[in-house]
């Protein structure tokens, strides 16, 4: 495949993108697309199931015929069983916290769903959940009672696998305390609210997005990051960039310095995913995203968000 061909193909994947998230036509194209290439961008990228949801906005002629399809289908299929099974056993299992007085605070993956056009479109493999160190040992026990086992153990967080799609990372930290943001996402206790009468947690808005930021710009430190991570800030600001305290969330983002990185991760969004300017897959920030995983290093993409 030639390099023009392979970045009209990527340019051609971006504008399906783009039609799924702004709610528009899926664009006919235009020059010589690579459907195979493409499923398997997709798949690096994890985003095989936006990728077949925008292939059927397509008009019936200009669908792929590809042997990818019946895959690509199944893959659609089953993440929306999946996606089920995942929301409602994170419902679940955090009603069970709370009834035994553990708070806890669901983050990443399970929160970012909600901002996409469709919930399931947002693939995860996991849910992750902050709860409080001192509960660490009693959150094991209510994991191990319900059928789970417990599969690995860090200094901040304990993942459990049931069967093959439940999988939870149970945190007592959000992030490394070598990561500038330590500080001050170790008092997000201070900030959150609660559901009524419960235990289950949320984040004020300012603090998903900065914890968002913080969370990409150290994939991208550490190993890169793919295309999704950034459709998420983007999903995120359409949706909620009326109702933030900007002033706070710049007063943050200068304390970790992270202000730069911000505008950074918008100049790329908006290219990218806006519809208002024809996508950029060759300079040198776009061309890094574009040959990362979902999560950077080919070693690091079986780990979810």
């Amino acid at each position: 495949m030639s390099t023009s061909e392979s970045n009209y193909s990527i340019k051609y994947f971006l504008l399906l993108m783009q039609s799924v998230l702004n709610y528009t036509p899926a664009p006919k194209a235009e020059g010589k697309v690579n459907w195979q290439f493409l499923y398997e961008f997709s798949i690096k990228h994890s985003l095989s199931v936006m990728f077949y949801y925008a292939i059927e906005k397509l008009n019936e002629e200009d669908k792929p015929q590809g042997e990818f399809m019946p895959y690509l289908k199944q893959m659609h299929q089953e993440q929306i069983v999946a996606d089920l099974n995942l929301t409602f056993e994170c419902e679940r299992m955090t009603a069970l916290l709370s009834e035994r007085g553990i708070r806890c605070l669901p983050v990443k993956g399970i929160v970012t769903k909600a901002d996409y056009p469709v919930a399931y479109l947002r693939t995860m493999t996991d849910v992750d959940v902050l709860c409080d160190a001192e509960n660490r040992l009693e959150v094991e026990k209510i994991f191990l009672q319900n059928g789970y086992e417990k599969e690995s153990v860090t200094n901040k967080d304990t993942a459990y696998r049931k069967e093959e799609i439940l999988h939870f990372e149970m945190h007592t930290s959000l992030l490394s305390s070598e990561s500038p943001a330590f500080d001050y996402f170790s008092k997000v206790w201070d900030r959150v609210s609660y559901k009524e009468n419960s235990s289950i947690a949320q984040m004020s808005l300012e603090d998903i997005y900065i914890f968002m930021l913080e969370h990409l710009a150290n994939h991208v430190l550490y190993g890169g990051a793919g295309i999704r991570m950034y459709m998420d800030v983007y999903v995120f600001l359409q949706k909620h960039q009326s109702e933030l305290d900007k002033e706070y969330i710049n007063k943050i983002l200068k304390d970790i310095s992270l202000l730069s990185f911000e505008k950074q991760t918008h100049r790329i969004c908006e290219n990218w995913f806006s519809g208002k300017e024809e996508p950029d897959v060759t300079s040198a920030d776009y061309w890094f995203i574009i040959n990362s995983t979902t999560f950077g290093r080919a070693k690091m993409s079986f780990l979810s968000d």
